[in-house]
């Protein structure tokens, strides 16, 4: 406190305590925080939802889905596509891109198209087993 009378600053701790229970933290400091755990809680519901999406469309395949491969083999990464083609019975008849990618691409580029005269066939567990291993990045319906 300031006294105008003698011009010096006196200091009461039990006035400063008292002032001290009285006044709070304003909610809207905490806001940031708040938003930023909503974002990162959005994010994790979002990436749940469309693993459980990926993992319906590999164990129910149909004609027309395409699925982004990533291998690893050789030390070398490389992403491609494929597409299936038809379904009979377990087995999954698949037609892969012409052309293979250095880093992860979400869709094929213009000039890629599918292979017709080479297809390749997988069980439905064996698409499975590359969903779970990481080897299908992505799939498209």
């Amino acid at each position: 406190m300031y006294c105008y009378h003698c011009s010096s600053f006196i200091r009461f701790d039990s006035l400063q305590h008292e002032y001290e229970k009285k006044t709070r933290i304003p909610f809207w400091l905490y806001s940031g925080l708040l938003l930023v755990g909503c974002l990162i809680v959005t994010i994790v519901v979002a990436a749940n939802i469309d693993a459980k999406e990926e993992r319906i469309f590999v164990q129910h395949p149909q004609a027309g889905d395409v699925y982004t491969i990533r291998d690893d083999k050789g030390g070398k990464l490389r992403y491609f596509f494929l597409k299936v083609n038809s379904i009979q019975g377990d087995s999954v008849f698949t037609l892969h891109s012409n052309l293979e990618y250095s880093r992860y691409i979400s869709k094929p580029q213009s000039k890629d198209f599918f292979v017709e005269d080479e297809e390749l066939v997988f069980t439905k567990a064996e698409l499975l087993q590359m969903l779970d291993k990481g080897e299908i990045s992505s799939v498209k319906r």
